[in-house]
């Protein structure tokens, strides 16, 4: 959305591999082409799903919005992932968000508890809840790997989180 976002990511391109996270609405198929030609390695969408993508957003629309970009990227060479927060808001619509982020073919799936220990949308919910529900769902979907590097449980590495540990 920045005015010299093109400007910016063709610098960078030159020096660094460029991953970009976004919630992905305004990705066109000119700006996936640019982005393509420039090198990008990898886009992060961030997906909350057909039930709560335009409600958590406020906008209408802005979920076939995401789809449209996330179709432009995967006609390009780029790398996509999906990126799933999840919060009390939709922890019980899990299963439905996580089988259509699957149904986008992307090259991962991560979940992520991104809104902090104790943080109101996490509301009760512990990283070890989080952590158990999704892995159940992330085996029911045919996923066979499943790691966590959360900071607050040692998860199925044995380590804690490896940029909190030095490692």
């Amino acid at each position: 959305e920045h005015p010299e976002f093109r400007s910016f990511l063709k610098l960078a391109a030159e020096r660094f591999h460029v991953n970009i996270t976004t919630h992905g609405e305004h990705i066109d198929k000119p700006l996936a082409k640019f982005l393509a030609d420039n090198k990008v390695d990898q886009i992060h969408f961030n997906y909350q799903g057909s039930k709560w993508h335009d409600k958590i957003h406020g906008i209408e629309g802005s979920y076939a919005a995401q789809l449209n970009s996330i179709k432009y990227i995967k006609d390009t060479d780029i790398d996509f992932v999906v990126g799933i927060t999840v919060a009390e808001y939709n922890y019980d619509d899990l299963l439905d968000i996580m089988t259509e982020a699957s149904d986008l073919d992307a090259s991962r799936l991560r979940i992520w508890e991104s809104v902090g220990h104790g943080g109101k949308m996490r509301g009760k919910l512990k990283p070890r809840d989080i952590w158990t529900h999704s892995t159940k769902i992330a085996k029911e979907l045919g996923y066979g790997f499943v790691q966590s590097y959360e900071p607050e449980f040692e998860g199925d590495v044995w380590i804690p989180c490896l940029a909190a540990s030095n490692f």
